[in-house]
């Protein structure tokens, strides 16, 4: 079965069934020009509690002629608003497919709660702008089972994201797994309780990334990177508080007021394929970045800097690769905390 959308509008808008199984193709139109302003969805539900949405089939975007079109409203293929209870599954033991989204594949808005991601599959070139393939801005939220293969973060997660799981996610090709950009326009922001275990990124230009703008505020904390295998990543462990992609922004004179604090990266394993440093943290002047745990990291690649850590204190654990310099000594009860947990700091 396949189901073209030729009109240029929402396939499905509001949907009043508690299940919604996919087992052939949805098609979208593929003409920027036929597409209706002020439309940002293709499919959307919205305010449905209790919605299982399941299958095997594909969804197709037909973002081809969209990455070029710089001037067009580009739409998101897929997206939850306010759904409560939300399951979005494959089933027969195939995964259900999102690809070729002119702009994000998948968007999980604030006010959505209660949500799992299992066993879904996203896909788009690498050279594809801004097709981040889950975007969230909701909480507690599981993502577990999937793969995601496109032109930017795998898993974005935004202002709101709170009590999120993400486990066993194969990353590949993009810009990895990320926190912001957090901060744009002097916003005050917060994201927390993020949990990525068991995952693999892949070919990626980063791999696991926490970026904001130095001119916000708000906070970052309780974050956990840990069994992570990377193969030729770019820029494997970031922290950058001086986001700035077009390079033409205010950096505040290194004074932003956005606190990451408890964030830790352990028994993250692989090969990073640049010369830049494998361990990357730009933190504030007047808000540093505090209780950074870095345990067990084993990365291979050839640089002459290894690491770049500014503003950071924490604890430098042991089998560390390569050498990781200048996190600073955390606090006497940061540091009692972990000793009780048996972890070693080296920079103590």
């Amino acid at each position: 079965m396949t189901i073209v959308d030729s009109r240029g509008a929402y396939l499905i808008l509001y949907i009043f069934v508690l299940l919604t199984q996919v087992d052939g193709n949805i098609i979208a139109q593929e003409d920027p020009k036929s597409w209706p302003s002020g439309i940002d969805s293709w499919l959307v539900f919205n305010r449905v509690d209790g919605l299982t949405v399941q299958g095997g089939g594909f969804l197709d975007g037909k973002g081809e002629n969209w990455w070029s079109c710089k001037s067009c409203n580009r739409p998101v293929a897929l997206r939850f608003r306010t759904c409560k209870s939300l399951r979005l599954l494959g089933s027969g033991g195939s995964k259900l497919s999102v690809k070729n989204s002119p702009y994000f594949h998948v968007v999980i808005d604030q006010e959505c709660q209660n949500v799992t991601v299992d066993s879904i599959s996203i896909v788009s070139p690498s050279t594809s702008p801004n097709t981040d393939g889950i975007h969230i801005a909701s909480k507690d939220i599981f993502i577990r089972n999937s793969n995601i293969s496109n032109g930017d973060d795998c898993i974005s997660l935004a202002n709101g994201s709170e009590n999120i799981q993400i486990d066993n996610l194969d990353c590949r090709d993009g810009h990895g797994i990320s926190i912001g950009s957090l901060g744009k326009d002097n916003s005050e922001e917060t994201v927390k309780n993020i949990s990525v275990t068991n995952c693999y990124i892949t070919n990626s230009q980063n791999g696991v990334r926490i970026k904001t703008w130095a001119t916000g505020s708000g906070l970052v904390s309780n974050v956990k990177f840990d069994h992570i295998d990377m193969n030729e990543v770019s820029n494997p462990i970031i922290i950058d508080q001086f986001y700035c992609p077009h390079n033409n922004c205010n950096n505040n004179n290194g004074n932003s007021e956005l606190l990451i604090s408890d964030v830790t990266y352990s028994n993250i394993k692989g090969t990073y394929n640049t010369g830049t440093p494998a361990v990357y943290l730009n933190c504030s002047k007047k808000m540093p970045c505090v209780n950074i745990t870095i345990v067990d990291v084993q990365l291979e690649g050839k640089t002459t800097v290894s690491s770049v850590c500014e503003n950071a204190s924490g604890c430098l654990g042991e089998k560390i690769q390569p050498q990781v310099t200048g996190l600073g000594k955390g606090s006497s009860q940061f540091l009692d905390y972990l000793s009780k947990k048996g972890v070693i700091c080296t920079n103590t």
